[in-house]
C-alpha cells in the first residue's frame, strides 16, 4: 500500500477538482483497510495516507471542505481515524503562513476537539473493536490539550481486561527490533498499580497479546533506570 500512495502523490495535481473531494473521502472510509507493512516504529503506508489526504484536503474547495468537516464530525465511526485526523491536521498546519489552509486546519482541530470532549462525556471506549486503531489514545489527549487529569479520569472509567494489551501497545517504545515500555506515556496515562490490577483478569488470546504482554513483564521485573524491555532479531509487526 505505501508504494501505491506514493504514486498517487506523483499524479495528484492531474486529479480534477470534484475527484478530488471524492477520493478524499473514499481514502478517509477505507483508512482501516490500508495495510501498513511495516513494523511498530517504522514510517509506512497509513503515515503516507496522512501526506495524500492532506494535500487532498488543501485541493478541494471551501464549501467541500466545510461539507465534509462536518460529515466526519457526525459520524462517530470516524472515531476510529482519530489518529489519521491528528496526521492530517499536522500536515495543513505545515502550510505556516498561508491564512486559507491554517483556516482549514483549525476548522478540522475545532471539530475533533469536540468530538474528542464527546468520547470522554459519554465513556466511549476507543478500544472497543469499532472505534480501535493503534494510538487514538494519544490522539485524543492531544485534542483535549494534553489535560493529564481529564486522560486519566477517561482510562479509569473505560480501561477494562478486555483492552489490556491494546492499551500496552500504545505505551511501547520501538527500535530496530527493540520493545520497551516508555514510562512517561504509562505515567501520563494511569498508574502501575491499576494497571496490574486490571492485567491480573486479562487473559492473552494471540501470541500478539502475549508479545505485549511480555514486554510489560520485562518492565516489571527491571529496575531503578534500567527499565528493560525485549529485543529480537528483526522488528516485528504487531497486530492487536
Amino acid at each position: 500500500h505505501k508504494a501505491f500512495f506514493e504514486k498517487l502523490q506523483v499524479y495528484i495535481n492531474d486529479i480534477g477538482e470534484r475527484d478530488v473531494f471524492d477520493l478524499c473521502k473514499i481514502l478517509i472510509q477505507n483508512s482501516e483497510l490500508i495495510e501498513d507493512g511495516s513494523p511498530i516504529g517504522f514510517l509506512g503506508a497509513k503515515h503516507k495516507s496522512e501526506d495524500i489526504i492532506g494535500e487532498l484536503m488543501i485541493r478541494i474547495s471551501e464549501s467541500d471542505y466545510r461539507q465534509l468537516i462536518a460529515a466526519l464530525k457526525a459520524d462517530d465511526k470516524n472515531i476510529k481515524n482519530f489518529r489519521l485526523f491528528e496526521g492530517v491536521i499536522s500536515r495543513l498546519r505545515h502550510y505556516k503562513g498561508n491564512k486559507e489552509i491554517e483556516e482549514r486546519a483549525q476548522l478540522f482541530l475545532a471539530a475533533c476537539h469536540d468530538m474528542a470532549q464527546k468520547i470522554i462525556d459519554e465513556d466511549i471506549d476507543l478500544y472497543a473493536d469499532q472505534y480501535y486503531a493503534t494510538y487514538n489514545l494519544w490522539a485524543l489527549y492531544h485534542f483535549i490539550d494534553s489535560d493529564q487529569e481529564m486522560i486519566q479520569a477517561y482510562i479509569k472509567s473505560v480501561l477494562s481486561a478486555n483492552g489490556a494489551f491494546r492499551f500496552i501497545y500504545d505505551i511501547l517504545d520501538a527500535w530496530q527490533g527493540g520493545y520497551c515500555i516508555n514510562e512517561k506515556y504509562l505515567k501520563t496515562m494511569i498508574s502501575e498499580s491499576r494497571l496490574d490490577a486490571i492485567l491480573q483478569t486479562a487473559e492473552p488470546k494471540t501470541e500478539d497479546e502475549s508479545f505485549v504482554l511480555r514486554v510489560y513483564q520485562a518492565y516489571k521485573n527491571s529496575s531503578g533506570d534500567d527499565k528493560k524491555g525485549i529485543t529480537l532479531s528483526e522488528p516485528k509487526r504487531l497486530h492487536l
